[in-house]
């Protein structure tokens, strides 16, 4: 694997992390939340910027899609 692609995953995998939908990763990208480059038609999102995401966000108190696994990591 490349080394700079080892700093990027895919949408579903930023979603999976941050126990959303894939159709919300598309909007935080859109919105400039995620930063993420597009290949081809595939959209690879920046590891670094889903944990800073993460750990900014304000807690919306609606249910998400799973728990988040990413908040396993960071405990």
């Amino acid at each position: 694997m490349s080394e700079i692609l080892k700093d990027y995953c895919t949408t579903r995998e930023a979603a999976d992390l941050l126990g959303i939908q894939v159709n919300t990763v598309n909007h935080l990208i859109a919105r400039g939340k995620l930063e993420a480059q597009q290949v081809g038609r595939t959209w690879l999102v920046f590891k670094p910027s889903i944990e800073e995401y993460y750990r900014s966000k304000a807690p919306s108190g609606q249910p998400g899609s799973g728990k988040p696994k990413l908040a396993a990591a960071t405990k």
